[in-house]
């Protein structure tokens, strides 16, 4: 099988390996190479091999696998990882954007509502008006603390240092 997919990819053990001629020399630099076993590539390829090459009884053992599924499975892997990673970002700077613009009109609807609250009013309006005021205030500090996680978690938050009376 390993001679099959060779062939099919115009090469021969020699060419793959890189090793012009085989001798002590060329094995034992193998060997050397592959103490932990050395995965082999070929640009152009979609053919990947790990080799393992130990010397036995005066002479050498070459041990060749095909392992191009798992190198797949693992390039598919990375990038699904950075993907996730990349989506996690976008997610965190739409967050960090749509809390921005979700908290300057309310902040225009706090003040308003504190500038008509000035006036006279009767006790059912004052009272309507201080509900508003009061809903709009939860919200900013729920959009505030949305900001804040996702400023968190897109690695843009700025600590201040400000003294206080403890």
């Amino acid at each position: 099988q390993l001679r099959t997919s060779l062939a099919d990819a115009g090469l021969d053990l020699q060419s793959l390996l890189g090793v012009e001629q085989w001798d002590v020399e060329a094995l034992n630099k193998l060997v050397q190479a592959s103490a932990d076993s050395l995965l082999i590539r070929r640009p152009g390829l979609e053919i990947s091999y790990q080799l393992h090459v130990s010397t036995w009884e005066g002479g050498y053992v070459l041990s060749l696998s095909d392992v191009s599924l798992h190198v797949g499975l693992e390039e598919q892997l990375r990038k699904a990882s950075l993907d996730a990673l990349e989506a996690s970002r976008l997610k965190s700077e739409f967050l960090a954007t749509m809390s921005h613009e979700i908290r300057t009109p309310m902040n225009g609807i706090l003040g308003m509502t504190e500038l008509v609250m000035q006036n006279e009013l009767t006790d059912e309006q004052r009272e309507c008006l201080a509900t508003v005021h009061d809903c709009a205030n939860n919200l900013l500090h729920l959009v505030n603390d949305i900001l804040d996680l996702s400023k968190i978690e897109a690695g843009r938050i700025d600590l201040e240092s400000v003294p206080f009376d403890l």
